[in-house]
């Protein structure tokens, strides 16, 4: 897969549903993030792979000094995991329809 990677662009979505209970109701949000692939050589890859058979996508975008991950273009949260800022849109939404209590 980094083999496939390397050099590239690809995108990472990652869909969130809220569902408030007891009612079952739904919000929902999808985030994209472009992400641009450093170019690795065969010896890269064959020195990096091993560290990363677990991971997602084949890499870890959050490791420090990341090897693999150039840039970027939208919300870093979501290529680590869990896009934040939409969680908070959803949140944001659940408490304005009342599903949410605001605390003071």
């Amino acid at each position: 897969m980094l083999k496939e990677l390397a050099g590239r662009w690809h995108r990472v979505y990652t869909g969130l549903t809220l569902v408030a209970l007891p009612g079952g109701r739904e919000w929902s949000a999808a985030e994209r993030t472009e992400v641009k692939m450093r170019r690795l050589s065969p010896q890269d890859l064959l020195r990096l792979a091993p560290g990363h058979l677990d991971k997602a996508g084949a890499y870890a975008a959050q490791a420090r000094g990341n090897p693999f991950v150039e840039r970027y273009r939208g919300d870093f949260d979501n290529v680590v995991g869990l896009p934040l800022r939409e969680l908070r849109a959803l949140l944001a939404k659940a408490r304005r329809a009342g599903f949410i209590p605001i605390r003071k």
